[in-house]
């Protein structure tokens, strides 16, 4: 068997042949060779087995107890492979916390594949819809697609509420997702280990978006993914502007427990985004009181075009018209989300006047 070079395609016939001429020997003396002696190939092939191997919760607890580690920093090393935890209590050593330690090695592996670490921003409107998704987190799962106009802020709350999080917070596109499927079975699936890897790092907080992208293999995959009892602690915020081209499949309760609707600033939240942008730009003061009293003016304005109008210093032209089609856009998504068996609308709205902007009557809450 020595014989037999390590990676040979004919291996099983080889091997087939050395058993027939054994037929009949009642003994046989085997030298296995330490480690050390053995070709140097079989030792690579060791050594890429235990940087892919990932470490159960259990093998984590007994692996850092052995490290001289209490039962609570051993369960952080979950989802590591051997080489990385070895990396990580290395970087200990020298006198890195163990969490930031952590966050850098598994940083930087879900950063080849196309996630980044999620640095939550500061938000100051939209309470409403944080505080129900908080109310989700807090109570142990959180499975959502947030929808709606494009600039109307889903991203950017998504990214917030990893602020309520005590834990990984990650993003990723579905659009990078889909693409590192390979579609055959056979071949090395990269995007079978990435959605393995957020599964061995629960909890964990995954904003995915453009989850639309999300068709055939990478489809089957994520939903395969959404359903195991071993991801009950990937907490996911997926984000889209096409919910009317989403997959049944995947808004059906299960999956993701709610699909909701942004909903358009109100006065106060649009000449608070005014304000908030103003200062950043550091406008003086009349200046930023007159873009933050025409701000309260762009009714059915989103995030995003209350942004451009104060760096524009107040330019608007064409916009009365704009904001009109715009609504109407918002009102298709509320009827589509209103239809859904997980949908949730956060606030309701009706046209009473439309005169462009100088009207504060559309849109008005019920």
């Amino acid at each position: 068997m020595n014989g037999i070079p390590v990676g040979d395609q004919d291996l099983g016939p080889r091997i087939s042949r050395v058993l027939l001429r054994l037929e009949g020997v009642e003994e046989v003396d085997l030298f296995i060779p330490d480690l050390e002696l053995l070709d140097a190939r079989i030792k690579q092939l060791v050594g890429e087995e235990l940087e892919e191997y990932y470490l159960s919760l259990g093998e984590a607890i007994e692996y850092g107890r052995e490290k001289g580690l209490d039962e609570e920093s051993s369960r952080l090393l979950a989802g590591l492979t051997y080489a990385e935890a070895d990396t990580v209590l290395g970087l200990v050593e020298e006198g890195r916390e163990l969490r930031d330690a952590l966050r850098m090695i598994k940083g930087r592996r879900l950063k080849a594949w196309g996630a980044v670490e999620v640095k939550p921003p500061e938000c100051r409107i939209f309470m409403d819809v944080i505080e129900y998704f908080r109310e989700l987190l807090e109570a142990g799962r959180l499975r959502a697609i947030l929808t709606g106009l494009t600039g109307g802020g889903k991203t950017f709350l998504a990214r917030h509420l990893a602020k309520y999080f005590d834990g990984p917070a990650y993003m990723l596109s579905a659009v990078e997702l889909a693409k590192k499927g390979s579609g055959r079975p056979w071949e090395y699936d990269p995007t079978r280990e990435l959605l393995d890897t957020f599964k061995a790092m629960a909890p964990i907080y995954l904003v995915l978006n453009e989850v639309e992208a999300t068709a055939g293999e990478a489809g089957y995959r994520l939903l395969s993914f959404l359903e195991s009892e071993d991801a009950w602690m990937v907490h996911v915020m997926a984000t889209t502007i096409h919910v009317f081209d989403l997959d049944v499949q995947l808004t059906r309760p299960g999956r993701f427990d709610v699909v909701a609707l942004m909903p358009l600033p109100d006065e106060d939240e649009r000449v608070e985004l005014a304000r908030m942008e103003a200062e950043r730009l550091k406008l003086g003061r009349d200046e930023r009181y007159r873009l933050m009293e025409l701000a309260g003016e762009l009714a059915g304005a989103t995030p995003a075009e209350i942004i451009d109008m104060v760096r524009k210093r107040g330019r608007v032209e064409g916009l009365a018209e704009a904001l009109k089609r715009r609504f109407q856009e918002y009102m298709a998504y509320a009827r589509h989300v209103e239809n859904l068996p997980n949908g949730k609308v956060f606030r309701q709205y009706r046209i009473l006047e439309f005169k462009g902007y100088g009207s504060r009557r559309l849109p008005r809450l019920l």
